[in-house]
């Protein structure tokens, strides 16, 4: 009975990580195909994670705290202010698309008269929680702010960007 209610204790844990890594790397992806859209330019690489990275690929770094997440390109932005502006919000418009893809998967799920392997119920939690994490990162990614670790949000950038 107890290793039945912690191994679903484990596994709900890790489908909670794998949605927060899977939305914090689709984010980044967003900014990524901007930076290449608008810039021309394929010197990007997402960075996931803080701390010293433990797995490199061409364009995708891997360390360890994986749920912040980044993106690094090697020469500045130099660009029109729209440019610029579609490159920060990039990430942010990501988000809307997966909240507009979680929304339509919900109303497929509601809709769905089907015997599942999977319950209705457990897909619905499931997307509870990768929808409220989509929107809880639109949000505090599209308002501007300063994050307490120094770093400022997409929402900043752009309103910089503005004020410039």
């Amino acid at each position: 009975m107890i290793i039945s209610i912690l191994l679903e204790v484990f596994l709900f844990l890790l489908l909670v990580f794998i949605i927060l890594f899977t939305n914090t790397l689709i984010h980044e992806f967003g900014h990524a195909l901007m930076y290449m859209i608008f810039f021309k330019k394929s010197d990007w690489q997402i960075k996931m994670g803080r701390g010293k990275p433990k797995i490199e690929f061409k364009r995708l770094i891997l360390a360890p705290y994986f749920l912040r997440g980044s993106i690094a390109i090697k020469s500045k932005l130099n660009g029109s202010k729209f440019k610029c502006i579609m490159f920060y919000l990039g990430g942010p418009i990501f988000n809307v698309f997966v909240i507009c893809a979680l929304l339509y998967f919900y109303s497929q799920i509601r809709l769905s008269d089907l015997n599942l392997i999977i319950s209705n119920s457990a897909l619905v939690a499931f997307w509870e929680i990768a929808f409220y994490s989509a929107v809880i990162q639109f949000i505090f990614c599209i308002i501007p702010m300063k994050y307490r670790d120094g770093t400022i949000s997409d929402g900043m950038r752009v309103k910089l960007v503005l004020t410039e």
